[in-house]
């Protein structure tokens, strides 16, 4: 009953306390006072639980010293007839071995259960599972926030960021399309599809947060800046519509139709893929520095890329001619691919433009020295 009472009371300090006093006053005996030590011991770990129930190693770790203590308990109560003698030998008075009661209780907690701690927590992990895991984690703006920003020029540096965040995103969606479009893989490139959401989100929430900073500040070269990276995050959403719209469209055909491109239209289209993941490396890198160098190779590559393309659609003409059939299997689609391939190049190298406009020496700033 006594063990039951310390329960409630739910405090082993304050419990102790009151039954060393009582001790001292001789209104409680030994053997009484073993008792509430055992329930005092119990009673915390139960505080514990109650505490830490939202979490779930909080709760494992109460759920762990209940065991360890319950047992205790159970042993102390059960041999309590043996251990009053042992107690009484030890020099003071009732309080005093009330105390030696609370200190032996849990050395024997450590001693008979550090060398069982790994099944303790396996038993503690099995009786308190863990949540279910997440399907999938909540995608979102790595770099952006919604509150106000203190300074222009870091907020602009913020966005960059996200911007090649974006950037990153598409060229890999590009990448995985092109595996799909070697494979046959149409389960792929309708992943890659999906993955068009993640950059319309962040479009959306690049653009809010770019014309936010409008309020803040008329300074010319912000400014500038701001609609430097609202021209770059356009012609990165179009690119992923590109992807999702066109280019998907194309893989999940091929696949279906179980068709190949001949070994030379496969060379064309993998060398004119190269080439746009190429420029689309360069751009990222043009936007970050701003470099006027990086800015006119983009130009070159794109008037290399239009006139290659040219010259791979008058050789597929030419293999149909010469009666391939599998040029005439997948003609549309390697036509149409191509045709996509160009149109996001072309997004690629309007980072250019917004760069060889401005006079040098003003070119958009780069996330070092934004943040400068």
């Amino acid at each position: 009953m006594a063990a039951i009472v310390t329960v409630c009371l739910q405090s082993s300090t304050a419990t102790l306390g009151l039954v060393i006093g009582l001790g001292a006053a001789g209104s409680v005996d030994l053997p009484l006072g073993v008792a509430v030590v055992a329930g005092a011991n119990v009673g915390i770990v139960i505080t514990l639980l109650i505490v830490g129930w939202n979490q779930v190693a909080s709760r494992r770790l109460a759920v762990a010293m209940l065991i360890a203590k319950l047992i205790v308990a159970g042993i102390v109560v059960a041999n309590i007839s043996h251990i009053i003698p042992l107690l009484r030998r030890l020099p003071g008075n009732i309080d005093q071995h009330v105390a030696y009661a609370h200190t032996g209780f849990n050395v024997a907690v450590a001693v008979l259960f550090l060398p069982l701690v790994t099944p303790l927590h396996r038993l503690a992990e099995w009786l308190v599972p863990g949540p279910p895991p997440s399907a999938t984690p909540i995608f979102g703006p790595r770099y952006i926030h919604t509150g106000r920003a203190d300074s222009v020029p870091l907020a602009l540096d913020q966005s960059a960021r996200e911007l090649m965040h974006v950037a990153e995103i598409a060229r890999g969606m590009l990448g995985d399309l092109w595996r799909a479009l070697k494979e046959n893989d149409a389960r792929l490139a309708e992943a890659v599809s999906e993955r068009d959401d993640q950059v319309d989100l962040l479009d959306a929430e690049i653009k809010q947060f770019l014309t936010s900073l409008i309020s803040l500040g008329e300074d010319p070269s912000n400014a500038q800046e701001q609609m430097r990276q609202l021209r770059y995050l356009n012609e990165l959403e179009t690119i992923g519509d590109i992807i999702d719209k066109n280019l998907t469209e194309l893989v999940v055909k091929k696949a279906k139709l179980d068709v190949h491109f001949s070994a030379e239209g496969w060379q064309d289209l993998d060398d004119m893929y190269g080439r746009v993941y190429e420029d689309m490396l360069i751009a990222e890198t043009a936007f970050t520095t701003g470099e006027r160098m990086y800015a006119q190779q983009l130009l070159r590559h794109k008037e290399k890329v239009n006139q290659l393309e040219r010259e791979m659609r008058d050789r597929h003409f030419a293999r149909l001619n010469a009666g391939l059939a599998e040029s005439f299997e997948t003609s549309a689609i390697h036509l149409d691919v191509l045709t996509h391939l160009k149109r996001i190049n072309s997004c690629v190298t309007q980072v250019a433009y917004a760069i060889l406009d401005n006079p040098p020496g003003r070119e958009g700033r780069s996330h070092n020295e934004a943040s400068l």
